[in-house]
């Protein structure tokens, strides 16, 4: 994958005193999924980003993994776990941050247009990041 993340909406950009969230960046990496069998999968994105312009806080650029397996227990509804990691580079090595997460979580697909995902993210390590955890939720409905 390939892309360009750019700053679009309702936000103030101002060049000179950018942030990590606010900069536009470069981005490129690789996502591949792996079917064992049909109820067994595994899938794996890396992902490397560089800012076009340098942050306030010198943050450079960064790296991002993460790998998920999902298996369907009970027809229909895939269990998911998961473990990502991100490094952001800074030009001061003591103000260089990682984040270590495990995402636990569900894909219930009970009919072929109707996906609803529930998930965890706990963070377990990290260095110069908020550790947190959280709820997700996603629902994705076909129309045709």
């Amino acid at each position: 994958m390939a892309g360009y993340n750019g700053i679009y909406g309702n936000d103030v950009y101002v060049k000179r005193n950018t942030v990590h969230e606010s900069t536009s960046a470069y981005a490129l990496g690789l996502i591949c999924t792996y079917p064992f069998s049909d109820k067994l999968s595994i899938d794996f994105n890396a992902q490397y980003q560089t800012h076009i312009h340098k942050t306030i806080a010198n943050h450079k650029n960064g790296v991002y993994i993460s790998s998920d397996i999902g298996y369907y227990l009970i027809k229909n509804i895939n269990f998911i776990s998961g473990f990502s990691y991100s490094f952001k580079n800074n030009d001061e090595q003591e103000k260089c941050s990682y984040l270590f997460t495990y995402n636990p979580g569900i894909a219930v697909e009970k009919a072929e247009r109707f996906i609803l995902v529930l998930n965890s993210p706990i963070d377990l390590l990290g260095k110069n990041e908020y550790k947190t955890t959280g709820l997700g939720l996603a629902l994705t409905i076909l129309l045709n």
